[in-house]
């Protein structure tokens, strides 16, 4: 297993106070480097503006990014870090003023995640808690057991906290289907909630092997590991249909995988897509629409948003 003397931790430092930010916000602004930090580093991104709580570090704190600034933390491995840090500084070369920093990653960094994440609630029914809290969640309810590794998705970024939402409402209504897709599943969080909640078989694919590898182990402290396939399998090279699949991806993503998506979703199935900005609706929704999807229902959390699609049957 990869240990964490085998990562650096790369923060990016960019302008925020720039004509470019008032005129279109800074989520839409930053999203162009972010689409590109998750593809050269594909195992989470951290973004911290100046109101973010200081950090623990022992050379004195990880200090709040300086005001007009955000910060972007990403990692990479050692072997790899040479192409990450041409490809990081070409995506820099569109942001006037920004910096980089790289450093090897803290072999305390899981210990500093103790500290800074919590259990918190969904909703009345659903929690999410790292494995190192007490039992503190619904009595009727699903407490999903979260190790976040190096892997993206806790529940706590605005597009997983939708996605958790949807499919609690889902089994509400109609109930969810005997299988399940979830691509980019990250930490696994959206494929344990589904067999949680009751799903037989549930599919979970992502690019990085590491992803995988942390999802596992967090579905066996769930103790469904069971039901659940998780894999590198790109989703193009899936063999069969799925009647619910969700991707939690960022939205240029979506759009480049939007055949394969479709295709993965059954005849009258139900294809639910985050990661996107609500700024990026149209442009999804056009893209899946003609491609045989109909909107039924969205749903936005910040400047994040989740659409709720129908594949018609032929």
């Amino acid at each position: 297993m990869t240990t964490s003397s085998d990562w650096i931790e790369i923060r990016l430092v960019v302008p925020s106070d720039v004509e470019a930010v008032r005129l279109s916000g800074i989520d839409s602004y930053l999203e162009p480097l972010a689409s590109r930090c998750l593809e050269l580093c594909p195992g989470g991104l951290i973004i911290e503006d100046e109101n973010a709580p200081p950090g623990d570090e022992s050379d004195g704190g990880r200090a709040q990014p300086a005001p007009g600034t955000v910060r972007l933390t990403v990692y990479a491995q050692e072997d790899g870090w040479p192409v990450v840090e041409a490809g990081l500084w070409e995506a820099l070369s569109a942001y006037p003023g920004a910096s980089l920093n790289a450093r090897p990653l803290d072999p305390d960094w899981r210990e500093r995640w103790k500290r800074w994440f919590k259990g918190f609630r969904i909703s009345e029914h659903l929690a999410v808690r790292p494995p190192w809290e007490e039992p503190d969640g619904p009595e009727d309810g699903l407490t999903l057991i979260i190790e976040p590794g190096m892997a993206f998705g806790t529940g706590q970024h605005e597009t997983t906290w939708l996605c958790l939402e949807h499919l609690e409402s889902l089994r509400r209504s109609d109930g969810l289907p005997e299988t399940f897709l979830d691509v980019g599943c990250g930490t696994g969080i959206l494929s344990i909630a589904a067999a949680g909640m009751g799903v037989d078989r549930v599919t979970g694919v992502d690019i990085d092997p590491d992803s995988i590898r942390c999802a596992l182990e967090n579905a066996e402290t769930n103790g469904v590991a069971d039901r659940l396939e998780l894999s590198t399998t790109p989703a193009a090279e899936l063999p069969e249909t799925y009647p619910l699949v969700v991707a939690n991806i960022l939205g240029h993503i979506l759009l480049r995988l939007a055949d394969d998506l479709v295709a993965r979703t059954a005849p009258g199935g139900t294809l639910v897509l985050s990661g996107l900005l609500e700024t990026q609706r149209t442009e999804l929704l056009d893209a899946f629409e003609s491609r045989g999807c109909r909107l039924e229902s969205s749903a936005v959390r910040g400047p994040w948003a989740l659409l709720n699609m129908r594949r018609e049957a032929p």
